[in-house]
């Protein structure tokens, strides 16, 4: 695939995945009701076999595996994604516990005197 064509790619996935968010849960909902909860499990694992089927036919050739990676370049790739993970973990709880503070004086204020 041309490099081109995956903003494109990305944004028809992110649309698929919008649509199957909202709309997923209301069809269960309303598949339940219509044939109960066991035969709609069911038919949710016949969808399973029919994605599989339908990914098992898709032709794609793999690009070849990449020679001449060293560990230095793999250290390097650990580094990074621990950096990243110190980042997202420092975010979240400096976020935690900024909201908990903004929201004190809030709580505060509804207490019964």
């Amino acid at each position: 695939m041309p490099r081109s064509d995956l903003q494109p790619a990305h944004a028809r996935i992110d649309g698929a995945d919008a649509v199957a968010s909202t709309t997923g849960p209301a069809l269960g909902g309303l598949l339940v009701s219509a044939v109960g909860a066991p035969l709609a499990v069911v038919l949710d694992s016949l969808t399973y076999l029919w994605s599989a089927f339908a990914l098992s036919r898709i032709d794609h050739e793999e690009p070849p595996p990449r020679t001449g990676l060293t560990a230095r370049g793999l250290q390097s790739d650990i580094a990074d994604g621990v950096r990243w993970a110190v980042w997202f973990v420092a975010v979240g709880v400096f976020a935690t516990v900024t909201v908990g503070l903004a929201l004190t004086p809030f709580r505060d204020a509804r207490a019964p005197a």
